[in-house]
């Protein structure tokens, strides 16, 4: 985050304290930009291939132990094993909660690279800087994000549909048990 922030912020300041240098300073500076958005891509992307499965795992389990602990909170009725198991509940929701919100937030602010590119002092230079700056722009389009499996990417309405689908398991379940 602190990387993606760091970009954007390059982005919309890339002039400050070379108004009157040439323009082989500001072209060094413009390729440094490039060069950084592209780190952050590779980065991105390592970390990705490093976690989808783990994720795709985290996933398909969270869902299964989220609506069978529901389940067996109708089941018990000594209330010390029910708050343990709604303790557990609620462990289990902050701990994935984090991974999705944290990814949800490079998504988010991935996207506002293009943004940053484009509210920059980018009117006076010239067009070979502006193609440059137009390349971040189109790449910019296409969000950073870590996924689930490389299937879904884990957003937080990807973790509220897990939270959806668990619980419409538990319904079935709680009325075949009734």
């Amino acid at each position: 985050m602190v990387q993606i922030k760091t970009l954007q912020h390059r982005l919309r300041n890339f002039r400050s304290g070379v108004w009157n240098e040439g323009h082989s300073k500001l072209e060094r500076k413009i390729h440094k930009l490039v060069e950084d958005h592209l780190r952050i891509i590779r980065y991105v992307k390592d970390i990705n291939d490093l976690v989808t499965y783990i994720c795709l795992i985290e996933f398909l389990s969270f869902g299964l132990i989220l609506c069978a602990l529901l389940f067996l909170l109708n089941v018990i009725n000594v209330m010390a094993q029910a708050v343990i198991v709604v303790a557990y509940i609620f462990s289990m929701l902050a701990q994935i909660f984090a991974f999705y919100w944290h990814s949800n937030e490079v998504r988010e602010e991935s996207m506002k690279i293009a943004e940053a590119a484009y509210s920059g002092p980018w009117v006076d230079v010239e067009n070979s800087i502006k193609k440059k700056l137009l390349l971040i722009i189109i790449r910019a389009q296409r969000p950073l994000e870590i996924t689930v499996g490389n299937l879904y990417p884990m957003t937080l309405e990807m973790f509220q549909s897990l939270l959806n689908v668990s619980y419409s398991y538990f319904t079935i379940l709680r009325r075949l048990y009734n």
